[in-house]
């Protein structure tokens, strides 16, 4: 049988629907989507039989490029699991989604701070010539809540 990558991200993501939050949900989307373009593009790869360890590795190599070891660390670690579930339907053999080397985390996260005084020039501007615009919205709720950007996408329902 033949599956396509899309069928089976859409039916990873469909069983764990069940099991995560939808923030959760839409993260795996978001990391299984680079994977999908990639593969369709760069890649080459449509359907699951393509899939080989080499083809992980190719789509490490050019993530790598452009993320940092934390971000693929989490990406990675995504593309695992979707390809362990692949597994448990039949799809793939077990040992690719454990060819998956998953990088070393930095444990650093990032730590730069915006001046304050910066910040507040920007919202005047803001409030004097796009005042609720989306830019003035999202900056004062990250700005007078100290919200994270992860806070203002994802807001529970207890929230």
């Amino acid at each position: 049988m033949t599956v396509t990558i899309d069928d089976s991200i859409e039916s990873y993501l469909a069983e764990r629907a069940s099991e995560l939050s939808d923030a959760s949900v839409q993260n795996h989307r978001y990391q299984l989507k680079q994977f999908r373009e990639w593969a369709g593009g760069a890649g080459g790869v449509r359907i699951l039989d393509d899939i080989e360890p080499i083809t992980l590795s190719k789509f490490r190599r050019a993530r790598s490029q452009e993320i940092n070891s934390n971000t693929m660390y989490n990406q990675l670690g995504c593309v695992r699991l979707w390809l362990r579930h692949c597994h448990r339907m039949g799809w793939v053999d077990e040992a690719l989604p454990e060819s998956i080397i998953l990088p070393r985390r930095s444990g650093q996260a990032r730590d730069e701070a915006i001046d304050p005084d910066r910040v507040a020039a920007i919202l005047d501007e803001l409030e004097e010539y796009r005042y609720a615009s989306l830019d003035h919205v999202i900056l004062s709720l990250l700005w007078t809540c100290s919200l994270r950007i992860g806070g203002l996408r994802a807001p529970d329902v207890d929230d």
